[in-house]
């Protein structure tokens, strides 16, 4: 998925808990879009990752104020450039049953999805993965790994030997990933800003 170049400033600071939000124009939005909520509050400022971000769905508008399916899990300040973007998100995809092999010799990893909402993958494994992980979301929303693994990616031109098994990136939220293992891998590992998932073995 993407982010859309139509987004609208926040008027008013809005807290962590609230399911509305007050913005310059609602006039993009409708009832059932998905957007990405966010301000530029990083929390990794060591290379600008971890942005204060998370994704919504609009369930109706009134005025200038939008309100959303679910509470919202951060706050957001106008002085921070707080805005709401609309999504072209990928919504519901359905992906079963892939073996990946990377050749000796080679980069490349197995699945990498981004803006991903409600998506489900299972069975899935990747052998191999040199210089990116083996699975990958960034910034997606209620999306599920089962009977995954992620093996063998040792790599002696890498300055810590391995690549990743499996990653929750840039605020991924209310994920999981179950009933799957890593072998050989540098770590599995949630990481900038990625809150409310699970890792069941």
């Amino acid at each position: 998925g993407s982010v859309t170049a139509t987004f609208a400033a926040l008027t008013a600071n809005v807290s962590a808990g609230a399911q509305s939000v007050s913005v310059a124009s609602s006039a993009s939005f409708a009832a059932g879009d998905f957007a990405v909520l966010r301000d530029n509050t990083y929390f990794n400022s060591v290379d600008t990752a971890a942005r204060n971000q998370e994704i919504v769905r609009v369930i109706s508008k009134t005025g200038t104020t939008l309100t959303f399916s679910s509470y919202l899990s951060g706050s957001y300040t106008t002085a921070q450039s707080a805005q709401v973007a609309l999504l072209l998100p990928v919504v519901g995809a359905r992906v079963a049953g892939l073996r990946f092999r990377i050749p000796s010799g080679n980069t490349g990893g197995g699945i990498f999805a981004s803006y991903a909402i409600d998506c489900l993958f299972d069975d899935v494994h990747v052998t191999g993965n040199k210089g990116t992980p083996g699975f990958r979301l960034d910034t997606s929303y209620r999306c599920h790994f089962s009977r995954w693994s992620a093996r063998d990616t040792f790599d002696p031109t890498l300055s810590d030997g391995t690549s990743y098994g499996l990653i929750f990136n840039e605020g991924t939220a209310f994920c999981t990933a179950r009933s799957g293992f890593a072998e050989k891998v540098r770590e599995d590992t949630f990481t900038n800003y990625t809150h409310h998932c699970d890792y069941v073995g």
